[in-house]
């Protein structure tokens, strides 16, 4: 193992008396956690249709998780503030303003469930109900499960990947790796390049498999203590056969470096990048593209989002959110709209980075992952698709996880620290 891992792990408290004591009566929440990441990471799209609509099993079960969640939340002490400012007063504006919008233009209901299961249902959920619980969670035992989910999803893609390759063969298991409604339709979802297909995993599309694993990209560089898992993850991105893809995974590792969440001398990170930038130019003429393609200023034609729309305060009478997000938020909310799902989108990493010092190695990890996201979100966000904005509340609930709740309640505070730092729970990186 790692010494980064060895020091992530060791933060959680992770000792046998630690252990014990966390483990009277908190074997629930880690069940759950676990059922959640396996069935939204490892396998996100796995569920059937209902009326039209996509229903994945990680959904249902976050939603009736929640419910039973709502019962603790009640009866908990101490709860953060900083996910109900952000549910209540920013992404329930938005639901009051997309209520508004189909009430004044009689649009369809389908649309309406979707959009508020999105910026309602979603963070309430996440942030609020679930993502408490987080702290009865021990780091380690997070770290593993997000470490397992991640491989598999890792290895999935580019067994597939190659099978098309060499095949043209594609194993999909209908309910669980894909959606029943989706059978024998993958390779028909924008996944064509050339006389390959895009890496898919169990994501069903390149670019949804791509924005997700970046934004996992800065933990899984740190709980992951095998060099060769780290290679395979880099080349299941560069797979993707995706510039957004490409340009995220640049993003964050170059984010990953400027923070020193990362070592710039890290032998083998190099060596993975080297081996993608090589695999890329192999990969060109397979997929039909010469280098100046690589870079393509129309965005793939997403450009012409924004020259066939103008602003103003509320919006187009829908609601859409297209590949480029915050274009889509411009379009669908206006100028007001647009600030208030900016606010919603940036709290959770301002947050982070303002209290940067005070983070554990995973939380840091969760603020560069949700960072870049929303610079992958100018190319192509994939927002509206399972499971990327779950993903997304996912690591902002970490990055508001204070450490594990028994040993705060334990442990008094330092007299170094300011009664607001206190209050807040927020404790130095060696502890939480």
């Amino acid at each position: 193992m790692s010494t980064a891992a060895r020091a992530l792990f060791s933060s959680s408290g992770a000792g046998m008396g630690q252990s014990q004591h966390w483990a009277r009566g908190r074997m629930l929440p880690l069940i759950a956690f676990q059922v959640l990441v396996l069935f939204n990471i490892a396998l996100p799209k796995g569920g059937v249709q209902v009326g039209g609509l996509p229903l994945t099993w990680g959904y249902f079960l976050l939603v009736l998780f929640s419910g039973v969640a709502l019962i603790g939340i009640i009866r908990r002490p101490g709860l953060s503030v900083w996910p109900f400012i952000q549910t209540f007063l920013l992404f329930l504006p938005i639901v009051a303003i997309i209520f508004i919008k189909y009430g004044a233009n009689e649009l369809s209901l389908g649309g309406l469930l979707t959009t508020t299961a999105i910026f309602g249902i979603l963070p309430l959920a996440t942030l609020v109900l679930c993502g408490p619980f987080l702290e009865d969670i021990p780091t380690h035992e997070i770290a593993r499960a997000l470490r397992w989910a991640i491989r598999f999803a890792v290895l999935w893609g580019l067994m597939n990947f190659l099978l098309y390759a060499m095949l043209k063969i594609f194993v999909e298991i209908p309910y669980i790796t894909i959606n029943a409604a989706d059978a024998g339709e993958i390779y028909q979802k924008n996944n064509r390049r050339g006389s390959l297909m895009k890496l898919v995993s169990t994501y069903n599309n390149g670019n949804i498999y791509g924005v997700c694993m970046i934004m996992l990209w800065p933990i899984y560089l740190k709980i992951e203590p095998k060099r060769i898992f780290k290679l395979l993850f880099i080349l299941s991105l560069i797979c993707t056969l995706s510039r957004t893809v490409w340009f995220g995974a640049i993003v964050a590792t170059g984010m990953c470096i400027f923070a020193r969440h990362i070592r710039v001398l890290n032998f083998s990170l190099w060596i993975g990048i080297f081996v993608g930038f090589g695999l890329i130019v192999l990969l060109l003429p397979l997929i039909g593209w010469t280098p100046d393609k690589v870079v393509d200023s129309s965005l793939g034609g997403r450009v012409a989002y924004l020259g066939s729309y103008g602003i103003t305060f509320w919006g187009e009478p829908g609601v859409t959110i297209p590949e480029i997000v915050y274009v889509g938020f411009l379009r669908s909310f206006g100028i007001i709209g647009l600030a208030i799902c900016l606010a919603a989108l940036f709290i959770g990493p301002i947050y982070g980075v303002i209290n940067w010092d005070e983070l554990s190695e995973l939380r840091r990890g969760a603020v560069l992952g949700t960072l870049s996201y929303l610079a992958a979100a100018v190319i192509d966000g994939a927002f509206v698709f399972p499971p990327t904005l779950l993903l997304f509340l996912f690591l902002t609930a970490l990055i508001y996880r204070r450490g594990l709740r028994p040993q705060r309640e334990i442990r008094r505070p330092p007299a170094r620290y300011s009664p607001l730092a206190v209050r807040s729970g927020m404790r130095p990186s060696g502890s939480i």
